[in-house]
């Protein structure tokens, strides 16, 4: 769900509907209007609510006994607007961090609210309260101005609170401590505690999960931060050592490291693997605490990709090269010079065409091409929680895995080399690829050989004279059109090939004879194009 597609959920949920939301920045103004309505964050760091229009709550309450959990609210006047319903809503492990000059949480003429295991940090005004019987519990309370104003009656107790506050210094409160979170920086937003946090062990209750704030209670998400990889050691292949930071949470359990020879996170996929589809899919290595993780079962021996067929077609100033994908290739390498000049290289990675810019019309070059295959492992590190004996939770993947090259890349042998020039061609009419004209649309491509011979039969001698250009220029005004209909009418392709042939051999022998040569084309594509066109009923005078 984003933004108006989670406002269309909650026009269709009914009472006692349960929205979930994945993780992801939704700028939202939220009306539960229905009674016992759940909202639910999957990731309470990185499952974010802001106001839409800046100014309106978030979320307004209107229904009563509604639940609204674990979410992070940032950057907006007012968080939650509980206005006016018979029963207050449950607001548990969330963290509102809505900016020095706005309130997170507004309770208006209501009873039996609940505030319990949040996180409230950087607000203006944490709690107003007008209500009756409102619960506030277990929340933490830092670097605010003023923690609550109040003209109804509240229960507050087991709070950590970082001023001072001696009208609260009972009920289990704490006053005057800091709460030691892992990184509160607004980039990071990361609200666990660390193991030394005076906020740790603050409950009534003798649960497991007793903390202060929205990762204690029996609610809080359970989904550690991500892990970042440090460092790959190779040591003796097949053998490496991936190593990683340490989780500031102290509540997680342990580390794995998962891993394999093709991409692990992708778009498509995002973060949201469970834990079944990443064992099943992936390799893993479960090391407990330990911050390092030793593999030696890596395939190492990359097979030799075949050589890759290369086409090419001429452009103005540029050679646009295309080739079939090859089987374990994971890059291209294009060579290419000008004449007998330097020969220049680039690597185009794993794509089956690119564009040689910046070249001469003119100048002939000579290109060619190999396929490269280079074995890559991937690797990803999650801390989990073992929460219960059936439940487990486990950190999602960041979205850029961290990549190895494993030995040597082995490398195809070179395709076919193609000499060719750019040029500057402007069809009449414009065709669809602009280069079909009536050798390339008879024979199907235009590296064919009997297309090649015919260039450069216009290349060496055509264009070297005045005959020879104006040719070219009746040609390129008409050819297109003709060929044009070849490609209309496949079964002219034959005839057009028979009648082709001639001026192909006679291309190879009479290359140096160029005037008899030319009067005999000219006389054959003369005879070609009255054939094309009659057999089109369509292109009668007035038709073309």
């Amino acid at each position: 769900m984003q933004n108006d597609n989670v406002t269309n959920k909650l026009n269709g949920a009914g009472s006692g509907d349960t929205l979930r939301f994945f993780p992801g920045t939704y700028e939202v103004n939220l009306v539960l209007e229905y009674d016992d309505v759940t909202l639910k964050g999957v990731d309470t760091k990185n499952t974010i609510l802001k106001s839409k229009d800046g100014s309106s709550p978030v979320i307004t309450v209107n229904g009563s006994n509604a639940s609204i959990e674990n979410f992070t609210l940032l950057d907006s006047e007012l968080g939650i607007l509980v206005d006016s319903p018979a029963n207050g809503p449950q607001m548990k492990n969330n963290v509102f961090r809505l900016g020095r000059n706005n309130i997170a949480i507004e309770l208006n003429n209501t009873n039996g609210s609940e505030i319990i295991n949040n996180t409230f940090y950087g607000n203006l005004l944490d709690i107003r309260n007008s209500s009756i019987s409102t619960v506030i519990k277990n929340n933490i309370f830092s670097n605010y101005e003023t923690l609550i104003q109040a003209t109804g009656q509240e229960i507050i107790a087991f709070n950590c609170m970082e001023k001072n506050e001696t009208a609260y210094d009972n009920n289990g409160n704490r006053v005057n401590v800091t709460p030691i979170f892992v990184d509160p920086d607004i980039d990071t937003n990361d609200f666990h505690l660390e193991s030394n946090s005076a906020c740790r062990d603050l409950s009534d209750t003798t649960s497991d999960y007793d903390d202060a704030g929205a990762y204690g209670g029996e609610g809080f998400d359970k989904v550690p931060d991500a892990i970042k990889i440090t460092s790959i050691a190779e040591q003796n292949l097949p053998e490496i050592t991936v190593y990683w930071s340490e989780s500031g949470d102290y509540q997680i359990d342990g580390y794995k490291l998962y891993y394999d020879n093709k991409a692990i996170y992708s778009a498509a996929q995002d973060v949201y693997l469970t834990l079944e589809d990443r064992e099943a899919a992936l390799k893993v290595i479960d090391t407990g605490k330990s911050l390092s993780a030793t593999i030696s079962d890596l395939n190492t021996q990359a097979l030799q990709p075949v050589a890759p067929t290369l086409s090419i077609l001429p452009a103005n100033n540029k050679l646009i090269l295309t080739w079939n994908a090859v089987e374990n290739a994971t890059s291209y390498k294009v060579y290419y010079r000008a004449n007998d000049d330097v020969v220049k290289t680039f690597e185009t990675g794993n794509v089956t065409s690119y564009e040689i810019d910046g070249l001469s019309n003119e100048i002939t070059y000579t290109v060619w091409l190999e396929a490269i295959n280079q074995l890559s492992y991937y690797f990803q590190v999650v801390a989990y929680i073992t929460a219960e004996a059936d439940e487990f939770s486990e950190s999602y993947f960041t979205k850029a895995d961290t990549k190895r090259d494993i030995g040597s890349p082995v490398v195809s042998e070179a395709s076919q080399s193609i000499t060719i020039q750019p040029e500057a061609i402007v069809a009449y009419p414009v065709l669809p690829d602009g280069h079909c004209f009536i050798a390339t649309a008879a024979f199907g491509y235009y590296d064919a050989q009997q297309v090649q011979v015919l260039r450069k039969f216009r290349d060496n001698y055509l264009k070297t004279n005045k005959i020879g250009r104006a040719f070219i220029d009746w040609y390129y005004r008409h050819g297109p059109y003709a060929a044009s209909i070849i490609n209309a009418h496949p079964v002219l392709k034959p005839m057009v090939r028979a009648l082709l042939y001639p001026l192909v051999i006679m291309a190879e022998l009479l290359e140096k004879t160029f005037v008899g040569f030319l009067t005999f084309i000219v006389a054959c594509l003369l005879f070609i194009f009255p054939k094309i066109t009659s057999r089109n009923p369509l292109l009668g005078p007035g038709n073309k």
